[in-house]
């Protein structure tokens, strides 16, 4: 993107050119949780902003293609911890944000509202020139001096046919700043994203088409190594060519997910959308919805105000996916519960949202409707299709074959119940290993059954169906067609994706943490102290109810008898002595209280207690369903930093002195952004530190609402698999009343009976099938038209208007590379560039020097000046300023503030200079 940028900039500067997809571009990374404690308890940058300083220049020395360096980065502290800026060999700022978790509240989603209200609201709505001049106008010539104030549906009526917004706090604001929201747009990624510059490009170019398209999404391909990583390549496949198409082109799409979405200024920062995103979790759903899918739940968001979410499948990006099955099933662990919670509160609220939102329809939310009796009725249906080829491939009854397609399943939810997340994916690995070779056989003897010529029958013919469908939009999809390879391991992994699974995410609803490349945190001594004595009062309790009469509770008796007889033996011999279980038991609370002690000395002042009811229907505007209906008083225990904090000067942290954090300068925050950042965190992002009895009730919650789901939804499997299985079993008594008569291929064989139930389960699959193909076709098609519409096919030699401005495009992309740069002839300064006397802009050197080269460099400058006469100064100084100018990198070999441009400059005056010497010639 640097690149791409600098070439624009450079093409449109020197070209003379008027480039329509010109942009500005800066980059901002969010570290969450960056800080820990090192040895001597100093807060410092962790390990992994270590890591990605490090490596900063493998990464730029890979994309150009030579050895650079950036230099150290500029350093500020920040009242959320701290902030890195590079300035990029294009001139882009790379901004590295370090949050610190006791200074501001961590996790994705409060990273989101922090860069949302700082991008949007800092950056665009504070700025002085935002005031709204059009708010006022005089009424006669008499009144020139007396403001009148518009009202909102003037401002929305001069407006409609310009912008599309449903916020009022646009009224507030000039139209250019309207505008400027409107253009600026938040690509979101993930830290293991690749993407090139014309993926952005596409998505730029759905949200200049249609202003009311909030954000648009690509195509992610999941890359890694390993069997999962081949099952989730054909997962991503079938669900952007089918599911994600077919959202696009009968309503929109409801998840643009956060590893590579791009999104519209102004539809974020609109009613319900980013203050309501910045609603704190307080109930149990709430935890489920808003922190385990920040990504769907913005979109629903967005959705519910009115925008669009389009899908783009030009647009290609590439993101690491989980390679382990732990790995793996903690990941949709979060995904699963948080979309069926996203799906159910759209539905909920369906008229409301088809009201405000033009692009969704009664008809596509009966078609989300059967998507979600679809995933609900999913596991049982697995069941359904195991007892019937368990049936027809090893000839059981019907009893056996539910037995066995049954007990499995209900085991694993006993064991996802009582044990453990570990032993839980042990189990879950060693069943989808069991299911992959029966779910083998069976696809083996279906095959059988076609070729014997039972091809009439329904299951042949869906997997038929499936193959066909899966088959042509393969290649529909040529750059993406070897994804189908992968579609035999996805199909004897289905009761893994959709039954095991499904189990595993439901049973585990009551865990929210985020389940993935999580690593271990250094603790305080505190924290060691307390886990210890934790881990000695269990071990005491695990001893006593060791062996049988422990876990029947006999050994505590005996040795209460024993105890009780000594004490009886003793009495007046030591009547002073105190048993020893008192002793140890005095000891113990001593203890705890000296360590309880210790750690209220260690803060300046006790922990405060704030009351204060949360009125979100004023903080949300028109929808209260987002508000906290219970409306009853929360308990924010906000607890003040420990001492070791308290004594860190915040004008220069700690951090500031650490050595992988470089020794650049140090610029410290304006008073208006400073003061930004204090009210941001105390109203959205100060850090949460409930209180104990508060955490126990939201724990307590969260397992009920799991002991409810999973209640729920095993009543409803168990009701499913009770229906069909007797049918079964009446099937001779019914067969001629309900069963579906279904005739053979081969006349002289009998002809089949197929149960309703199924037969009407596989229609109703396939008729979301064939809709989902349709919608496909029809998206492949527009694709087709977008990629054309950006395509020059052009045959003559007389290029047009966009060809010329692409060609500029890529000849300063050229000029501007510094491979091999330093073995090219130099060419001469002195003579200026027509129109360019003073070169390119940022001429000052921005890459930062030690103080020790500063004063080494300004004490050789005055002893020269001081030799020499006037007129040899200014020649010195001319020297000095042209040898600084066409320097591509500094004396340590790094990276200018502009060095792509330096480099530009330099081929493009020797490229003047010899075209004028052949001219002369």
């Amino acid at each position: 993107m640097d690149i791409d940028h600098s070439a624009r900039y450079l093409a449109q500067k020197f070209y003379k050119i008027n480039d329509p997809d010109y942009y500005e571009f800066e980059a901002h990374i969010f570290f969450d949780d960056a800080m820990e404690l090192s040895d001597d308890d100093r807060l410092v940058p962790n390990s992994f902003v270590s890591d990605f300083i490090d490596c900063i220049d493998d990464a730029l020395s890979s994309v150009h293609e030579r050895l650079m360096t950036l230099g150290p980065p500029m350093r500020s502290p920040t009242p959320y911890g701290g902030r890195l800026t590079w300035t990029l060999p294009g001139g882009t700022q790379l901004v590295l944000h370090l949050k610190d978790k006791l200074k501001i509240r961590h996790k994705k989603r409060w990273s989101q509202v922090m860069y949302m209200y700082y991008l949007l609201g800092y950056r665009v709505m504070s700025q002085p020139q935002s005031v709204n001049r059009d708010m006022y106008r005089p009424t006669s010539p008499e009144d020139d001096d007396r403001p009148v104030r518009l009202t909102s549906s003037q401002l929305r009526h001069r407006r409609q046919s310009a912008h599309f917004t449903r916020s009022v706090i646009f009224n507030y604001v000039s139209d250019d700043v309207h505008t400027q929201a409107e253009n600026t747009y938040i690509l979101t990624l993930d830290g293991d994203v690749d993407f090139k510059p014309d993926a952005v490009r596409l998505l730029v170019d759905k949200l200049r088409k249609n202003k009311k398209v909030g954000a648009a999404c690509g195509r992610i391909h999941p890359i890694g190594s390993g069997p999962i990583v081949w099952y989730q390549e054909f997962e991503y496949a079938i669900g952007h060519w089918l599911h994600k198409a077919a959202e696009h082109i009968f309503g929109c799409v409801l998840c643009a997910p956060g590893c590579f979405s791009l999104f519209r200024g102004s539809a974020l920062m609109d009613d319900n959308v980013a203050r309501a995103y910045a609603i704190r979790a307080t109930e149990a759903g709430h935890l489920v919805q808003y922190d385990q899918g920040e990504d769907r739940w913005l979109s629903t968001l967005l959705l519910q105000q009115g925008y669009r979410i389009d899908y783009c499948a030009a647009s290609d990006a590439l993101t690491h996916a989980p390679e382990t099955f732990s790995e793996f099933f903690n990941q949709r662990r979060r995904w699963g519960p948080s979309t069926l919670a996203n799906c159910i509160d759209l539905l909920r609220d369906w008229r409301s949202t088809v009201r405000f939102n033009d692009n969704i329809s009664t008809p596509y939310v009966l078609y989300q409707f059967f998507l979600l009796v679809s995933t609900i009725l999913g596991p049982a249906t697995v069941m359904l299709m195991m007892a019937g080829a368990f049936t027809a491939v090893f000839k059981t009854s019907v009893i056996q074959s539910y037995a066995l397609a049954i007990i499995p399943p209900i085991v694993f939810i006993v064991i996802c119940i009582i044990t453990k997340c570990e032993k839980q994916i042990t189990v879950a690995s060693i069943m989808s290993a069991c299911y992959a070779i029966v779910m083998t056989i069976v696809l083996v003897g279906t095959v059988s059954k076609g070729i014997e010529g039972n091809i009439t029958s329904p299951n042949v013919l869906f997997l038929l169906m499936l193959v066909l469908i899966f088959f042509i939009a393969a290649l529909m999809h040529p750059q993406e067609f070897l994804c189908i390879v992968h579609g035999a391991l996805y199909f004897i992994c289905i009761p893994t994706g959709y039954l095991l699974l499904t189990i595993y995410y439901l049973c585990n609803l009551h865990i929210v943490s985020w389940g993935t490349r999580e690593v271990y945190k250094r603790k305080t001594r505190e924290q060691i102290e307390a886990e210890k004595v934790a881990f000695e009062e269990k071990r005491l309790k695990k001893e006593q109810r060791r062996g049988f009469f422990g876990w029947i509770g006999l050994t505590t008796i005996i040795t209460e008898v024993v105890h009780a007889f000594r004490m009886l033996k003793t009495t007046n011999t030591k009547t002073n002595v105190k048993p020893k279980t008192d002793q140890l038991l005095e000891e113990l609370i001593l203890e705890l209280r000296q360590n309880r002690e210790q750690n209220h000395s260690r803060f300046l002042n006790e922990f405060t207690v704030k009351n204060e009811k949360t009125d979100i229907e004023n903080a949300v505007g028109r929808d209260t369903k987002h508000s906290n209906k219970n409306a009853e008083t929360e308990t924010v225990v906000q607890q003040d930093a420990s001492l070791w904090l308290h004594k860190e000067d915040l004008q220069n942290p700690a951090w500031l002195q650490e050595s992988s954090c470089g020794n650049g300068p140090v610029e410290y925050l304006d008073s208006c952004e400073q003061l930004f950042w204090e009210q941001l965190i105390k109203k959205y992002l100060y850090p949460i530190n409930d209180c104990q009895v508060h955490k126990e009730k939201l724990i307590a919650d969260l397992k009920n609402l799991r002991n409810n789901v999973v209640f729920g939804f095993f009543m409803t499997s168990a009701l499913w698999v009770a229906l069909s299985m007797e049918l079964e079993i009446l099937q001779d008594d019914l067969k001629d009343k309900f069963f579906i008569l279904i005739y053979h291929i081969d006349a002289a064989k009998d002809d089949l009976s197929f149960e309703p139930l199924g037969l009407v389960f596989l229609v109703f699959f396939a008729g979301i099938l064939f809709l989902q193909f349709a919608g496909m076709l029809s998206h492949r098609w527009g694709t087709i038209l977008h990629v054309l519409s950006i395509t020059d096919l052009s045959c003559n030699k007389k290029l047009n208007e966009e060809r010329r401005i692409k060609d500029m495009i890529l000849q300063a992309m050229e000029l501007q590379r510094v491979n091999n740069i330093e073995n090219e002839p130099v060419p001469d300064y002195d003579e200026p560039i027509p129109d360019y006397n003073d070169g390119i802009d940022g001429d000052t050197d921005t890459t930062f020097t030690t103080e020790s080269e500063e004063s080494g460099y300004a004490h050789t400058l005055r002893q020269d000046t001081s030799r020499s006469p006037r007129g040899e100064h200014q020649n010195t100084t001319r020297e000095l300023t042209f040898q600084k100018r066409r320097g591509i990198f500094n004396k340590r070999g790094q990276s200018r503030g502009y060095t792509l441009q330096r480099a530009f400059e330099r081929r493009y005056r020797y490229n003047l200079q010899r075209e004028k010497l052949r001219e002369d010639v």
